[in-house]
């Protein structure tokens, strides 16, 4: 089931993944409001069902660089698009912290996603801690786990935004990964239902 027809499902994590500055945080307000709204995504993708409530968790910068991104794209205010950045989470913010998930900080989660129909988690590599624990397949799958397991106490769906790894140089030319292009450990896009890459395109 899709709450966005090819976008958005409406269990497991949905991923979008890119490097810094393409709009990932972007396009997650623009599918909030969509789906708070009932209006088509870029004018042409219609959800199949609005949501009461979308819950954004930013665990780096500050949520009030996220509402100002918000009011500029002149999105219509809603008063239903929660978020919730570092000034908020504090010393909940992490997740997983040296491989071990943080319980307290589960449930605080859990809390603050109450009645949600979305809940997004900008960028997946903020809400963990830990030597090496970006590239380390156990820690980041839980790490996805855990994600997945605060959206669906909500109901709700899961869109985590993920950046991408450096770029392949192979003969002076750059080389796009097809797959597993996410930042550090291949299990993180194992543990995700499905995966949308995002690039840009000059001009």
């Amino acid at each position: 089931p899709e709450l966005l027809p090819g976008i958005l499902l409406t269990h497991g994590a949905t991923g979008i993944v890119g490097s810094k500055e393409t709009g990932k945080s972007l396009i997650s307000l623009e599918i909030q409001h969509s789906l708070l709204t009932g209006e088509s995504l870029w004018g042409s993708i219609k959800p199949n069902m609005q949501v009461n409530k979308t819950v954004h968790f930013l665990a780096e910068h500050a949520s009030r660089l996220l509402m100002g991104l918000y009011h500029r794209t002149k999105l219509s205010t809603t008063g239903r698009l929660r978020i919730y950045g570092p000034e908020q989470l504090g010393v909940m913010k992490l997740l997983v912290s040296n491989g071990i998930r943080r319980e307290e900080a589960v449930n605080f989660y859990k809390k603050l996603a109450e009645g949600a129909g979305l809940v997004v988690f900008d960028p997946l590599a903020a809400f963990i801690q830990g030597q090496s624990a970006e590239n380390d397949n156990s820690p980041m799958r839980n790490l996805v786990d855990t994600m997945v397991e605060i959206a669906t106490s909500a109901n709700a769906a899961c869109l985590i935004l993920a950046h991408q790894g450096k770029p392949l140089i192979f003969q002076g030319r750059t080389v796009k990964r097809g797959s597993y292009a996410t930042r550090g450990a291949s299990a993180t896009e194992d543990a995700m239902s499905a995966v949308h890459y995002l690039d840009k395109l000059s001009g």
